[in-house]
């Protein structure tokens, strides 16, 4: 469906609440950093690794199946037919799938040109969306001290603020008759006010209402919500102009790509 991506990138904001609840329970656990710190990465890696590895196993059991069910198929094909028939079949079948494959290979090269151009304005609202996101986040994000926290705190509460603020804003833009193009494009350029609010907060200007602990959770939180908001929100729109399986994974790909080239950008 067209909300595909929308549910994994909820699920990779999920991922980000887990990791800094699984932190703050290692510096609950132990109170000295040093402790803390070596547990913490080796739970991490641990949890990490252990997943990784499942999912090649699944991903390779997968493969392996349909390797067997396409074996099956083709055994099945000549075995009902005469030998001699069976190889010109074959050799027939073999020459029409090349052709096929160039043909399909050319398609695809003119569709990603012209895909291109079609999903351009949403190409570029990702682009600006990611690049406003790394700007900002998490250097300056995290550089205001909140309430007389140390660092390890005032940090991980900053970033499970983050986490969960862009794991609802993901779901959010799941609603799809909330939001359209005209709709994103001008609060996407409207996110660039974040800008000013965290240059104050990270060099400590004295600007009464903004320079507090409380404005800092908000301001982040915010901050946090349009950018799972509006980037799940890119992902659905352009997919929805095609309805082939193989286009919408081409839109995806770009989406993806010019998501990563403006997270480097920024």
């Amino acid at each position: 469906s067209d909300q595909c991506m929308g549910y994994i990138n909820f699920g990779f904001s999920i991922s980000g609440v887990l990791t800094c609840l699984l932190r703050i329970i290692c510096m609950l656990a132990w109170k000295n950093e040093q402790e803390t710190n070596f547990y913490s990465i080796l739970l991490y890696y641990s949890f990490s690794t252990g997943i990784v590895i499942a999912s090649l196993a699944v991903f390779l059991r997968f493969v392996a199946q349909m390797a067997k069910n396409e074996k099956k198929i083709v055994q099945e094909r000549i075995a009902s037919q005469e030998e001699i028939l069976a190889e010109t079949l074959i050799e027939t079948t073999i020459d029409e799938s090349k052709q096929s494959e160039l043909q399909e290979n050319s398609k695809i090269y003119r569709f990603f040109l012209r895909s291109m151009v079609h999903t351009l304005p949403y190409s570029v609202l990702m682009f600006l969306t990611s690049f406003q996101t790394f700007l900002l986040f998490p250097g300056m994000a995290l550089g205001y001290r909140m309430f007389g926290l140390d660092n390890a705190w005032n940090g991980v509460i900053l970033l499970l603020v983050y986490n969960v603020c862009d794991a609802i804003g993901r779901y959010f833009s799941l609603v799809r008759y909330l939001y359209g193009k005209l709709f994103l494009t001008v609060l996407i350029f409207l996110r660039f006010s974040f800008i000013p609010t965290f240059l104050i907060l990270f060099y400590n200007k004295n600007v009464e209402i903004i320079n507090n602990g409380y404005f800092a959770i908000i301001n982040i939180a915010l901050f946090a919500f349009t950018n799972g908001y509006f980037v799940t929100a890119l992902y659905i729109l352009p997919s929805e102009m095609y309805s082939q399986q193989r286009e919408k994974e081409l839109v995806s790909f770009m989406m993806s790509f010019m998501q990563s080239t403006g997270g480097i950008t920024g």
